[in-house]
């Protein structure tokens, strides 16, 4: 349960970031830069880096 609270606050904590960023106002007097990350990508990245995490740790137990 720990690993999934641990989970669960890693996801709000991302998402409740990406409203941040986005909720700047923008810069009307100069051109964009580039187009922003989305929350999506990062959500996404998220997963995959938990993914990885319990395969190493599933791994290191059967050894």
């Amino acid at each position: 349960m720990n690993s999934f609270t641990r989970i669960l606050g890693t996801l709000v904590v991302l998402l409740l970031l990406t409203v941040t960023l986005h909720a700047q106002p923008p810069n009307l007097l100069l051109p964009p830069d580039a187009a922003p990350i989305d929350g999506g990508l990062s959500v996404l990245a998220a997963a995959g880096a938990t993914l990885v995490y319990k395969k190493l740790k599933s791994n290191k137990k059967s050894h």
